[in-house]
């Protein structure tokens, strides 16, 4: 079974406590950010968090070409007013796009 996993990712290698550790063959962003290749190599800059309450677009390298995050501004002073509103509105323009998506593949 698949399963999407969305996770924030971050490289730590510009850190105080790796700034002088070389940067891996394998890297394709020269330690800018963080990317799969990372996780794919095991990185031991490599470090995440869970990133709930996002709605994005992910590209063809697994990374998040344009997303909104819950936070900030949406917040009401508690970071968890609102979200599910956010949940209802983000759900429903999900099913938007792909119906909108279909209609148009059809002309």
């Amino acid at each position: 079974m698949l399963n999407h996993v969305l996770l924030e990712v971050v490289c730590m290698k510009n850190s105080d406590c790796y700034a002088d550790d070389p940067i891996p063959d394998y890297c394709r962003t020269k330690c800018e950010y963080a990317c799969y290749h990372c996780l794919l190599n095991s990185c031991k800059y490599l470090d995440f968090t869970s990133c709930e309450n996002t709605l994005c677009y992910i590209g063809e390298d697994s990374d998040m070409e344009h997303g909104i995050l819950f936070g900030g501004d949406m917040e009401e002073g508690e970071p968890t007013i609102g979200v599910d509103e956010w949940r209802r509105i983000a759900f429903a323009k999900i099913d938007e796009a792909y119906h909108q998506f279909m209609e148009e593949k059809k002309t």
